[in-house]
């Protein structure tokens, strides 16, 4: 019977700990406090947003549902970055509240926040993220919603999601076309050129042949090399292309479309400064600096095809 004795009061001790914690209702209590979410909007709702991180404010406001950018310029903006940060503003959790009525913010990072989100509803009504310091124990950053005290606890993976520059925000190609709708492209750099063409226009562009110089190319092949052109994207914020001077450039690359009988061409011109060739579109506000490397590699891969 002895032998029994520890696994008896084991047995009292594990039935006394249920009773005490109310049973399996205070662990879901837990854990769905633990998860909480501090903003409650939908992506469709929001009509304004504010970002500000690494001394940096990024300002859009959606007009006719597409999002334009005020500051720190008026950029043309990429709407899918915009949604994924959105999302990732609109799930951001917090997992325990540190002080519930913080006398002075300033020790937690928060008087002077390292980041702020802030988003407008269409009913006028507004809601703010602020992020303050690191926790001593790295993983988890101290936040507050809106104008509160309550000082939140929130996992450094999500405030990570939401530090973003205004680059990430941005359009950063000098040029988007459908593939398919190409029937011609001229690739001049540096005093060497290439042409390609279409055989088949009411082809896609991957299922028509096409000619390389004089020599016929695959549509998979042929397809590659407008993605190449598609893809050339600026690492760094543009210059209104009215500061750069196009005379002699040394980059030209004619794309010319068809669409249901209309035709189209589009032309971008690119200068070289150092190890970047700064690129403008025919009409274009803006001009993107493109790496020197990816603007050889981009006109290098038709030769490779060959």
């Amino acid at each position: 019977m002895k032998r029994y004795i520890p696994t008896l009061l084991l047995v009292v001790i594990c039935i006394g700990l249920f009773w005490y914690t109310g049973g399996r209702d205070f662990y879901e209590e837990t854990s769905e406090e633990s998860s909480q979410r501090l903003f409650a909007f939908e992506q469709d709702d929001v009509n304004k947003m504010m970002v500000k991180w690494n001394e940096q404010e990024v300002d859009m406001n959606r007009q006719d549902d597409k999002w334009v950018m005020e500051k720190p310029a008026a950029y043309p903006v990429n709407p899918n970055m915009v949604s994924s940060f959105l999302e990732s503003l609109s799930g951001i959790s917090q997992d325990m509240i540190v002080e519930d009525n913080a006398s002075d913010l300033g020790k937690y990072g928060l008087e002077k926040p390292s980041g702020e989100y802030e988003v407008t509803l269409k009913d006028g009504s507004k809601q703010l993220l602020r992020i303050g310091d690191e926790l001593p124990v790295p993983g988890n950053y101290y936040a507050t919603i809106d104008q509160s005290k309550r000082v939140y606890r929130v996992g450094a993976s999500s405030v990570q999601a939401l530090q973003k520059e205004p680059l990430h925000f941005v359009a950063r190609t000098p040029v988007s076309f459908n593939s398919d709708q190409v029937t011609d492209v001229t690739f001049h750099w540096n005093k060497e050129e290439w042409s390609m063409s279409k055989a088949s226009l009411d082809q896609t562009a991957i299922l028509s042949k096409w000619k390389l110089g004089d020599q016929e190319l695959d549509g998979s092949k042929a397809n590659m090399l407008l993605d190449k052109i598609s893809f050339l994207a600026t690492e760094q914020l543009m210059k209104p292309a009215s500061e750069i001077s196009m005379k002699a450039p040394e980059l030209t690359i004619t794309i010319k479309m068809t669409q249901d009988g209309t035709s189209n061409t589009i032309t971008l011109q690119g200068k070289i400064e150092g190890d970047q060739v700064w690129v403008v579109s025919s009409g274009g506000q803006w001009a993107y600096a493109i790496a020197l490397s990816e603007v050889q590699t981009a006109f290098d891969q038709a030769n490779q095809l060959k």
